[in-house]
This record gives structure tokens, C-alpha cells and sequence, in this order.
């Protein structure tokens, strides 16, 4: 790692604009990289390990805003299990969602890229080993979110926690909110006017749900984790 901290500069030159794409793009390498070692594998914009039967995910968002490229970025700490095909095979958003800065004290959810971008690089990997991976030790397996779901509320919109908790409760065999969510799931599918097949699949795992047809359900896990899994080329913990 550079010698010269990112905190004890005192000016920021800026990037032009053609310059941003590139520096982005080597600026999460460089955190994908001092990462690695803890057990990370970039997969785009994301930083993802497996633990047990959840997903870790740091997310270094770049996309910038609906005018196009700038120089902000945002960052974005998740869960999600290794079942959630709306996640990582549909690319839906990211579940169990915590801005940084609810996690960081002091830092703020947006950076800024500049020409001191690599020596940035290696203020935020530290920072993100010395808070996120102890937040992300609390949380190694669906037993630890359920234990801990006031963490992970429902209703509460920006973290997208409903197939976390729904997914959790699945493997660990439970239903004390899964069928409210699959009923929920089942009427914005119909508004949506999603495919019959996307429905029918809503309807057949609350069906085995109710019907306590655990083997059923652990069978489309087993499915849905084939599926994840072959997305994103990981090995996940029990392969």
C-alpha cells in the first residue's frame, strides 16, 4: 500500500471528465485487490464472499446520475442470501441495504474521486476492514439475521429487506413472516402483470410454505443457489 495517507492530504485535484470511467474502474480494482485476501471476488461493481448460506456484498456504486458520469460515487453495504435469484440473477437491487454512513461514523455515503484516487483506494480498504468486515462478522449466516431482525425490518423501504428475511426464514424452516411476504409478492406480481410463470412460482412455494412441505422448499433453494452461484462463479461454503 502507498506510503502517503489519503486523510493527511490537503488538497484534491480534480479528474476531467474522460478521465473518470478509467479511474473508476482502477479504483475498485485496487479495493477488489487489497480485499481479496479476506475472501472478496469482484463481480462488476460489487465485492462479494460467501458466508454460509448468505452473501456479503460491498457495493461501489459508479454509475453516476441519470445525466450521466460524474465524479461521485456511493457506496453500499448488503446482504443477501444464496438463494436470492432477484438479486444476482435478474440484477435486481441489492437486499439487507445499509448506507456506509450508518455504519462509519464520519464518513459520508458519497466519495469523491480525484487525482489522488489510489491513494484514496487504500484509505477506504482500510476503513472498510476496520468497520465493515466486523459488521459482516455479526452476520455470517441466515440464523445471525434472524436472531437479529429488528436490524432488518421489513416495511422499512430503502433497505429492501423483504427477501432477506424471506429467504432466511426458508432455510432455517420458519414462517413467521415469509407467507405475509409471499402474499404481498404475490399481489405486486399480478399489478405488475408479471410473466404466469413468475406467479405460479409465488403461488407454489407459499403452497408448500402452508403446507409445511419443507423438502419441497429446500429443493428450490437448492435450485435457486445453482442458479446464483453459476451467475456469479463463486464457491460458496459447503461446495
Amino acid at each position: 500500500m502507498s506510503q502517503l495517507k489519503w486523510e493527511e492530504l490537503k488538497v484534491y485535484r480534480p479528474l476531467p471528465k474522460e478521465a473518470l470511467t478509467p479511474a473508476f474502474k482502477d479504483f475498485t480494482a485496487i479495493i477488489a485487490e487489497n480485499l481479496l485476501p479476506y475472501g472478496f471476488k469482484k463481480v462488476g461493481r460489487r465485492l462479494i464472499r460467501p458466508s454460509k448460506d448468505l452473501l456479503q456484498v460491498i457495493h461501489i456504486d459508479t454509475r453516476g446520475s441519470w445525466m450521466g458520469r460524474n465524479e461521485s460515487f456511493e457506496t453500499e453495504i448488503g446482504l443477501a442470501t444464496v438463494y436470492d435469484t432477484d438479486c444476482f440473477v435478474k440484477n435486481h437491487e441489492l437486499t439487507g441495504s445499509k448506507k456506509i454512513e450508518r455504519l462509519i461514523p464520519g464518513l459520508k455515503n458519497y466519495g469523491r474521486i480525484t487525482q489522488e484516487y489510489k491513494v484514496f483506494a487504500e484509505f477506504y480498504t482500510r476503513t472498510l476492514i476496520e468497520y465493515i468486515l466486523p459488521y459482516f462478522r455479526r452476520y455470517s449466516s441466515s440464523t445471525d439475521v434472524l436472531t437479529n431482525r429488528a436490524q432488518f425490518k421489513v416495511g422499512e423501504v430503502s433497505g429492501r429487506n423483504e427477501n432477506l428475511i424471506l429467504f432466511c426464514e426458508l432455510a432455517q424452516h420458519m414462517n413467521q413472516e415469509a407467507s405475509a411476504i409471499l402474499s404481498r409478492k404475490l399481489v405486486l406480481a399480478r399489478n405488475r402483470s408479471c410473466s404466469d410463470a413468475a406467479i405460479q412460482e409465488v403461488e407454489r412455494i407459499n403452497q408448500y410454505l402452508h403446507a409445511n412441505q419443507w423438502d419441497q422448499i429446500d429443493q428450490i433453494l437448492l435450485d435457486y443457489k445453482s442458479q446464483v452461484v453459476k451467475k456469479l462463479k463463486l464457491k460458496t461454503q459447503g461446495d
